[in-house]
């Protein structure tokens, strides 16, 4: 074996390693709290120490008259996940020495320091909105934001001399975005789907001199466009694929097209709970590795193209923070669901009301749920983890979903249908400028009430939402 084969079978190792690496790190992040029992008292302290009423009540941090839920996301796992992703991915050609590991070992306190600095922010935005909550997309806004110092310390020097220290530092702020929008989809539908085609998207691949592809200028004008569309029509499931299209990171040719859309459409939660759009998405993923990892290893450095017009390079750094930045934007008017008639209402948060009806059985309660701004609702467990709730599929009926005390089930309308699972109602608000539709969640006491007594009641009162309006 010469020197050439044995230098690939050393990069095609390391980069098979850093692939199930960095799944690994971002599939256990949401699921393992490592920090959490240090991080909150550190909170709560601060909080106290300059004269604020923090205390907590578990799940959730009662600071004054605000109640900041407390979930595995504040443990900070999603931020270290990030900045270790960055160094195995950077650092996959380079030998693993003392320099890697010392950014790998950096990367749990700096993650830390900045999960404070985040848990600090959304405390204070919350009280500047009061009562208004934020949307769970600013959570990992302001993560993003405060890793963004450090980034340049993670990432893995150039292995080319003539690779500048802006580009370089721009290929791990592509990296970083890309793994921040992707860290809360493992817990969504499909989220292993996503994980491996987005990370097979990573994975630069260097063309051949004789390839040929769509014109270059039109490739970038064209993703510029689309970022101003999907902001518009906040279609916020496409921020991810927009990202990995980046024509700075990958040139875009006619043989790379297929596999490269093929493994995009993966990357759409609405489209990767499919199962057959996974497995053409799966396919593409391995068939994009695959003629990557073909690519001869000294130009498998991935470079932000010299190429492009100089205007368009100083502007592609904000045009990362877009997807996150993009929550904030104001958000088009739109009309709440139309309660029944005879409903009692009762406001309980800014965006929520707690509705009885005439016939509701007792013990069984109903919360209507406005959206943040247009932005589409999320599943019922990652709309209760955001109010401090962990939640896991009943037994038997994984539709119905509880927190060990607690049944929970959820219901949408949208533009006057009652929809009754969440796969329906991403198909249904998959439209550019749709509605994002009311979420209705219904519980009821686990001690009082059986699995299949409520399951039985809440298909019996969804039925009757839209009936008699």
């Amino acid at each position: 074996m010469d020197r050439t084969d044995s230098n690939r079978n050393r990069h095609v190792g390391r980069t098979i390693v850093a692939l199930a690496a960095v799944f690994g790190v971002l599939q256990t992040a949401t699921a393992v709290d490592l920090m959490g029992n240090l991080t909150k008292p550190l909170v709560t302290g601060a909080l106290n120490l300059i004269g604020l009423s923090a205390i907590d009540l578990g799940y959730v941090l009662e600071i004054g008259r605000l109640q900041v839920p407390w979930t595995g996301d504040c443990a900070g796992l999603n931020i270290l996940a990030v900045l270790l992703a960055v160094v195995l991915w950077t650092w996959r050609d380079r030998p693993f020495d003392r320099r890697m590991v010392a950014r790998l070992l950096s990367a749990v306190p700096l993650a830390f320091a900045a999960n404070l600095a985040r848990i600090f922010t959304l405390i204070a935005y919350r009280a500047w909105q009061y009562p208004a909550v934020e949307s769970p997309q600013l959570h990992y806004f302001f993560g993003f934001l405060w890793i963004l110092p450090v980034l340049g310390w993670f990432a893995a020097p150039a292995l080319k001399p003539d690779l500048k220290e802006r580009r370089r530092w721009l290929e791990a702020l592509h990296i970083a975005a890309t793994l921040a929008l992707l860290a809360p989809l493992n817990a969504g539908p499909a989220g292993w789907v996503v994980s491996l085609c987005a990370l097979a998207l990573l994975l630069p691949r260097s063309p051949g001199e004789n390839e040929r592809g769509p014109p270059a200028q039109l490739m970038v004008y064209g993703w510029f466009l689309a970022a101003v569309l999907i902001a518009v029509m906040r279609m916020e499931s496409l921020w991810l694929p927009w990202l990995l299209a980046c024509p700075f990171v990958h040139r875009v040719t006619w043989r790379s097209l297929a596999p490269q859309v093929m493994a995009l459409a993966g990357t759409v939660p609405v489209l990767a709970w499919n199962p057959w759009v996974a497995a053409v998405a799966l396919v593409g993923a391995v068939w994009w590795v695959w003629r990557a990892l073909r690519a001869p290893v000294e130009s498998e450095q991935a470079e932000l193209h010299s190429g492009w017009p100089g205007y368009a390079r100083g502007v592609l750094g904000l045009y990362f923070l877009v997807p996150f930045a993009s929550s904030v934007l104001p958000s088009l008017p739109h009309n709440p669901g139309v309660l029944p008639s005879g409903a009692m209402v009762r406001n309980v948060a800014a965006n929520a009301r707690q509705v009885q009806l005439w016939d509701q059985p007792a013990g069984l309660d109903m919360v209507w749920y406005e959206a943040f701004g247009d932005g589409r609702h999320h599943t019922l467990k990652v709309c209760m983890r955001y109010r401090g709730i962990e939640l896991h599929a009943a037994s038997t009926a994984p539709e119905i979903m509880t927190d060990g005390t607690t049944w929970y089930s959820q219901f949408f309308i949208q533009q006057g249908r009652l929809i009754p699972s969440y796969t329906e109602y991403l198909a249904a608000t998959s439209f550019p400028l749709s509605t994002p539709g009311t979420h209705i969640i219904m519980t009821a006491a686990n001690e009082s009430w059986s699995q299949e007594r409520f399951a039985r009641e809440v298909s019996k009162l969804a039925t009757r939402l839209t009936s008699n309006p």
